[in-house]
């Protein structure tokens, strides 16, 4: 036998003073009486009874001595089993989107619940729990504890999410072995995630509910068109459904009354082929795509998008000679868009040039093929022939749609930018391909190519750069149309969290759940790994019973000692 508290055996000592107590000789108290005669009767009774009674109170000391002991045995917490046999457990729960699931009247994560109730009320005394959430994120509610009332409250702070499920968060686990050390991790889930089921093979799977038909929407966006005045609308579907579903997709604009474009589409199982169509409206705002049928999900039955007002990047051109035609094209082949760029001869919002030589003061400046003097670099030294790049921001908003491998720069210029500037790609050997820079309030992108070598105005990759060059200095926060949940947003400093729009510091944030994982719902081969969890009834109980029936019994001594 192991006491997992063994210092309230101390509580022992307490037998001395109880004994002492128990002994102590009550002084009689003084009674006058004129029927002696009756009394006499009762004493030669007493005389013939004073063995009994010696016998009776010591069966009641023992008694009442026995009831102590077990009780005291019982907050020492002794368990017959090993204690290095009985590992703790860590519960993790999957709160993701798909969790919200309703089958028999009851949610995917109700049931998790109800599951791990069981578990809880049946976990052995020398086992502790821990309670944790995985979603977006990792979070621990209730740290190791045996404590079953603590441990049934945590349960009931659970709370459902929109989020997609991020299996990283469960393979961080695998490397902190000292948060594993001598425990069962046992993770709830609907296994939304079973093609990567073999990378959690270190936790044990418990498999919460069965398949489930669903239809949801995994992809959306809408965009103005470039070719004619209207928006082109982007949607995906996918169905966990065994056959196929004719389904009607529904376009609102502002209210989901204000019904615009209603698209019957043929659903098969698995991941559809996205559609495109073409819609003849053009008004910024709100738009809600919603399938027109129920089901036992309803997170991604609907997606939202925003589409803003169209903003004007104005664009004055300054000493480009022969090569302003190919700037011109470029430009307004951006004119339909909802950030679009246009030619103006005063009141520029970024002054596009080649050599930066001219005296015009500009907020924002493209310089391409820099050559001369300038504020916006410290030195040029010749040219050198290219060699190769380094692309050193991946992620910069200038770089994110580019795809340098097949573009050649012909010779460039030996540059030198100023300390401030931040080289976003260069030359194996260091050389500024492209860099910004800020110089008296004044802002530029430094691109260090030529466009003449290499018909580099005829590459598919020259209007992106200059479009994507111009929206960077104008436009600091790419707002994009749609977002998913679980997004994180820079400006914030938050993940989008909640389907719908979300308003933010005057701006809209229309977030979509949009995930494959999360909308197929048929957890057919997603396999259970769960080993037996022991049932084994604490001793304590059966102490403390004990405890209370012994003294029940010398109550009734007690009873009987005062009457007589």
């Amino acid at each position: 036998m192991t006491f997992l508290n063994p210092s309230a055996l101390w509580w022992l000592i307490s037998l001395i003073p109880l004994a002492a107590i128990y002994f102590l000789k009550v002084r009689p108290e003084n009674h006058h009486t004129s029927l002696l005669f009756l009394w006499d009767e009762i004493f030669n009774e007493k005389k013939s009874s004073k063995l009994f009674k010696r016998l009776r109170d010591l069966i009641s000391f023992l008694l009442m001595m026995l009831a102590v002991i077990l009780i005291i045995l019982a907050l020492s917490r002794p368990t017959l089993s090993n204690v290095k046999d009985k590992k703790d457990l860590l519960l993790i729960f999957d709160n993701s989107a798909s969790m919200g699931a309703v089958e028999n009247k009851i949610s995917r994560l109700d049931n998790a619940k109800k599951r791990a109730e069981n578990i809880i009320k049946n976990i052995s005394q020398n086992q502790r729990v821990i309670i944790a959430t995985v979603a977006n994120d990792f979070n621990v509610l209730v740290n190791k504890t045996d404590n079953q009332k603590v441990l049934l409250k945590a349960l009931e702070k659970i709370k459902q999410t929109s989020l997609p499920l991020k299996t990283e968060q469960l393979l961080s686990l695998k490397s902190n072995k000292e948060f594993l050390k001598n425990s069962r991790t046992i993770f709830l889930t609907d296994g939304s995630f079973y093609k990567q089921e073999k990378a959690l093979e270190f936790m044990e799977l418990l498999k919460i509910g069965e398949p489930i038909n669903n239809i949801g929407i995994t992809a959306f966006d809408i965009a103005r068109s470039v070719t004619k005045d209207g928006i082109k609308l982007y949607f995906q579907i996918t169905s966990s459904n065994k056959k196929s579903v004719e389904i009607d997709i529904i376009l609102s604009h502002n209210s989901i009354d204000n019904i615009v474009k209603i698209c019957p589409v043929t659903v098969v199982p698995g991941v559809n082929k996205s559609q495109i169509y073409e819609i003849d409206i053009n008004t910024a705002g709100k738009y809600i795509l919603n399938i027109d049928k129920k089901d036992a999900f309803i997170a991604d039955n609907k997606a939202y998008a925003f589409l803003p007002e169209q903003r004007n990047i104005n664009i004055k051109l300054n000493d480009l000679a022969e090569n302003e035609f190919f700037f011109e094209k470029c430009i307004k082949a951006f004119d339909g868009i909802s950030e679009r760029m246009q030619l103006v001869k005063n009141g520029e919002d970024i002054l596009l040039s080649t050599n930066n030589e001219n005296k015009i003061f500009s907020k924002n400046h493209i310089i391409f093929n820099p050559s001369g003097k300038s504020k916006f670099w410290d030195k040029i030294e010749g040219e050198q022939e290219y060699l190769g790049y380094k692309l050193l921001l991946k992620e910069h908003s200038i770089t994110k749609f580019m795809n340098f491998e097949n573009i050649v720069f012909g010779n460039i210029k030996k540059i030198i930018p100023p300390e401030n500037a931040i080289v976003i790609l260069e030359t194996i050997d260091g050389i500024p391909l492209i860099y910004k820079t800020k110089v008296e309030n004044q802002n530029a992108f430094v691109i260090n190519i030529n466009p003449e070598k290499n018909e580099f105005f005829l590459n598919l990759y020259f209007p992106i750069l200059l479009y994507s060059a111009s929206k960077d200095l104008i436009f600091k926060e790419e707002i994009k149309n749609t977002y998913k949940t679980g997004d994180y947003i820079i400006s914030n400093g938050k993940y989008l969290q909640n389907i719908g729009f979300n308003n933010n510091n005057n701006k809209i944030y229309a977030t979509s759940l949009l995930n494959e994982n999360e909308s197929n719902l048929n957890n057919s081969k997603f396999k259970e790994t769960i080993k037996p969890i022991k049932d084994e009834k604490p001793l304590s109980i059966f102490l403390y019973i004990l405890a209370l029936i012994l003294l029940t019994l010398e109550s009734i001594l007690y009873h009987k000692r005062k009457v007589g």
